[in-house]
């Protein structure tokens, strides 16, 4: 049960840096659709919103320097992933001690024991930002709820709605069915989809992800003429094609994980609307030139039958939402043969936006104010190494397979001598902070217990621990195979140092390491 409320706790975490980061592209893709309204086809703006759906359920993606995240600090510490725990042989080549307490004020204590290196693979307190820094307890619980009462909710509705068609007779007018068989070939539809009569509801619309069936109300079908029918017929089909009933489920299960979030709501029912508007520019183009004037009368007509579809997650309509009537209209209005067409500059904005939101900020520069304190970082991707320049040595950071299997990246500690009077004497642990710029001295950032508490630097490059060596500029762990970068400054006439933290997240997820302070004691 506690490994199961772990794992959920760990996804609630990522569900949590997904909507931040998908909160933003909301913002971006929203201005660029008022920025470029006139000038972007329908098909354009509605492709906008799969780069917000692939954020919310890619959580890894490639970094670039032309991420938009470069300018926005959402990105540079994630969540653990499960894959960061397989591998491991909680019976026999690991102890798992696991201690979910949510009367305290830790949330999460997590930590995988290595009998031969103790420190290798150890998450605990002040080493994951996602793990302890904030208290998760009362948020944690709201998000379960309100997901559960969410998912029970989706699914007695589908069911019910769904034995309500299993009860209702399928058309079987010729009429009827040869209107819809010639709307099929039109658009090259293949697939067996019967009509169906139902009460309930008083607009058309098309149900079922595996088996899909055309709804009919019982009064519209009986006096729609010829052209409505036709009209109505290929616009639930165009749903069909388009994969419309998916892509609603999609957004159904999307927001039920992201219910707090107003953004993502918000502009999945601006989706929506657009879904409507792509299906009548598909319709269009199997509708005869000189009707497509008629078209636009089809939905006028609906109108006057119509009313709120059930709130079904698999159910595509033709009048989902009236207040968008206007905007249907004009596209009508103006639409042209072949207007699917996407221009070039289109594809440029679509590639340009794809570039900026699909992407990580690149890591390997340490953000700061202070001149004497830089970060520049070098990738070899061919060797898949990386080399950073600390005074006159060079890190060189790889990936090697351990003797468990497991991928992790080790950083060289072989460093010549070179001595750093600054350093030499006894430091405490004062803060634990992400970035150097980010530490004031009268404020601590980090809420919980540090868990390193001091260290002591001897001459001659020596430590406290054997294990444990130092040079000018570089901290050596022998054990983890890492060498820290630490930085000195002078701060209100203290002497604090600012040490890299590689721990297990360095190691084993990438993740750029956070920055212990620690004052030196007088």
């Amino acid at each position: 049960m506690e490994r199961l409320i772990f794992d959920l706790l760990i996804i609630f975490k990522w569900v949590l840096h997904l909507s931040l980061i998908s909160s933003v592209l909301v913002l971006i893709i929203q201005i660029v659709k008022r920025l470029l309204k006139n000038k972007l086809p329908i098909q354009v703006q509605y492709a906008l919103y799969f780069l917000i759906i692939a954020r919310l359920i890619i959580p890894i993606v490639p970094q670039s320097s032309y991420s938009i995240f470069n300018f926005f600090p959402v990105t540079a510490n994630k969540p653990i992933t499960m894959r960061a725990l397989e591998g491991i042989d909680y019976d026999k080549k690991s102890s798992l001690n696991e201690k979910i307490n949510f009367s305290g004020n830790k949330d999460l204590n997590f930590e995988i024991e290595n009998k031969n290196n103790p420190k290798v693979g150890t998450i605990n307190n002040g080493q994951a930002f996602y793990i302890n820094k904030i208290n998760y307890k009362i948020p944690f619980i709201l998000w379960l709820i309100g997901v559960l009462i969410l998912v029970v909710n989706t699914i007695i509705v589908d069911i019910k709605f769904s034995r309500n068609i299993c009860r209702r007779k399928i058309v079987t007018d010729k009429r009827i069915l040869d209107i819809v068989e010639e709307c099929k070939h039109s658009m090259r539809v293949n697939k067996d989809i019967p009509v169906v009569k139902i009460s309930g509801i008083k607009s058309p619309a098309i149900y079922g992800l595996v088996n899909p069936k055309i709804l009919f109300p019982y009064d519209l079908i009986q006096e729609a003429c010829e052209n409505d029918l036709k009209n109505i017929f290929f616009h639930e089909l165009s749903h069909f094609k388009r994969k419309d009933i998916f892509i609603n489920y999609l957004i159904r299960i999307i927001c039920v994980l992201h219910w707090f979030n107003p953004f993502i709501w918000y502009i999945f029912k601006q989706m929506k609307k657009d879904i409507e508007i792509c299906c009548d520019a598909m319709s269009l183009n199997y509708v005869e030139t000189d009707k497509i004037g008629n078209y636009g009368i089809t939905i006028i007509n609906l109108i006057q039958h119509s009313s709120k579809l059930p709130k079904v997650d698999m159910l595509a309509g033709m009048l989902n939402n009236k207040s968008d009537f206007k905007r249907r209209i004009t596209m009508i209005k103006s639409f042209k043969k072949n207007s699917r067409r996407i221009t070039a500059t289109s594809l440029v904005v679509l590639l340009a936006c794809g570039i900026v939101t699909l992407t990580d900020a690149k890591t390997g520069v340490a953000k700061t104010n202070d001149k004497d304190i830089t970060v520049t970082t070098k990738i070899d991707k061919t060797k898949q190494t990386t080399s950073k320049e600390v005074g006159s040595f060079t890190i060189t950071s790889k990936y090697i397979t351990d003797k468990e299997g497991k991928s992790r990246k080790v950083d060289n500690t072989d460093f010549t001598f070179e001595n750093d009077p600054k350093l030499i004497g006894k430091w405490e642990s004062v803060d634990f902070v992400s970035d150097i710029v980010d530490f004031k001295p009268n404020q601590k950032q980090w809420k919980e217990d540090l868990y390193l508490k001091d260290m002591e630097f001897k001459k001659e490059g020596k430590t406290a621990h054997d294990w444990e060596t130092w040079t000018n500029g570089i901290i050596c762990h022998k054990g983890d195979s890492t060498a820290s970068q630490y930085f000195i400054k002078e701060i209100e006439g203290e002497s604090y140092m600012f040490f890299e933290w590689k721990s297990g997240d360095y190691s084993f997820r990438d993740m750029i390491p956070y920055y212990y302070v620690l004052k030196k004691s007088k």
